[in-house]
């Protein structure tokens, strides 16, 4: 078996399925966030509810599902965790528009901006990040609100994106010194569980399964993958996300060298090359909407429980009033 087949053929603990499996368990999601505001020096949470981490055995088989977990602490501070697996050229501008998204999102009209609550964007990569992004040598890589020059100045605490760069780390380029013992288990888990796996490692002999939350993360990804069906199901769906990006990343880069000969043949075929292009946006749009649809549901069922108003529901997931109070 080749190096590419053996990987196509291995689900990763950060495969986005797993993810959101093993954070249905609240307490294994509250440990994980602590561990990773202890690196920060930030003030542990408490209490963590989570708005959208629970996934219907009937949504098992859409393709655009993503590790992207809403969740709100004791003082109502927003928290976003998502597992970016591949790069792609609007990342930063994605998180910006998340941060955004949630904290304008939870004003209704006339009410005052002392009621807003700090938002956390925290971002776990499984790809090695671009050189040219000139990112510091750690492997996490905190942004706020600064201001430049000598002496930044910290507007506000309110919007945070946090990069974990598990792609990175599994590349040799950052290391896990500085980290507290609790994240590094972690880390070693979302990176190695699928090696520890396929060896057969004895679990006493894992140092990070010391930890008896990531022991357990651990427990829950090799019960899933010893389940044939299960199995090939997430495997399938896995090499299909994986193809079409790809193929996407194909399309692209034969897109750029038709438009190149089609510029030195002055422009003849300029308005095919427009309806191509118009077409394969529209096609990618319609795809990520159709799997996201019924995300958008789960997640409004979820805050309208928490009793957030209607309104703010609705600005929050792109659904109307009138959706939002059948549910």
């Amino acid at each position: 078996m080749t190096k590419n087949e053996e990987t196509s053929m291995e689900i990763r603990a950060t495969n986005d399925r797993v993810v959101r499996e093993i954070f249905t368990k609240i307490h294994l999601l509250l440990s994980f966030i602590n561990a990773f505001k202890t690196a920060l020096g930030d003030v542990y949470v408490r209490l963590l509810t989570s708005l959208n981490s629970v996934i219907p055995p009937e949504y098992y088989d859409l393709k655009e599902i993503r590790a992207d977990l809403l969740m709100k602490d004791e003082t109502g501070a927003f928290y976003n965790l998502e597992v970016q697996r591949y790069w792609y050229k609007y990342l930063r501008e994605r998180l910006a528009k998340q941060l955004s998204t949630l904290y304008g999102g939870q004003l209704e009209a006339g009410q005052e901006e002392d009621s807003l609550r700090p938002v956390h964007v925290i971002s776990l990569l499984d790809f090695p990040l671009p050189q040219y992004l000139r990112m510091p040598p750690e492997i996490i890589v905190p942004f706020g609100m600064w201001s430049e020059g000598e002496k930044p100045v910290l507007l506000t605490d309110h919007l945070r994106v946090t990069f974990l760069r598990v792609g990175d780390y599994r590349e040799g380029r950052v290391s896990l010194c500085g980290l507290p013992g609790e994240l590094k288990a972690w880390v070693e888990f979302f990176c190695n569980a699928h090696i520890w796996l396929r060896e057969e490692r004895c679990m006493s002999a894992i140092s990070a399964l010391e930890f008896p939350s990531v022991r357990e993360a651990y427990e829950v990804y090799r019960r899933i993958l010893s389940d044939p069906v299960r199995r090939l199901q997430i495997l399938a769906l896995q090499n299909a996300e994986m193809e079409r990006y790809f193929m996407m990343a194909s399309f692209r880069d034969e897109g750029r060298e038709e438009g190149r000969e089609e510029g030195r043949e002055e422009g003849r075929e300029e308005g095919i090359e427009i309806g191509r292009e118009k077409g394969k946006a529209e096609g990618k749009a319609e795809g990520m909407a159709e799997g996201k649809a019924e995300e958008k549901v789960d997640i409004a069922r979820n805050m309208k429980e928490e009793g957030m108003s209607l309104e703010t529901i609705a600005r929050m997931t792109g659904l109307s009033v009138a959706e939002i109070k059948k549910l």
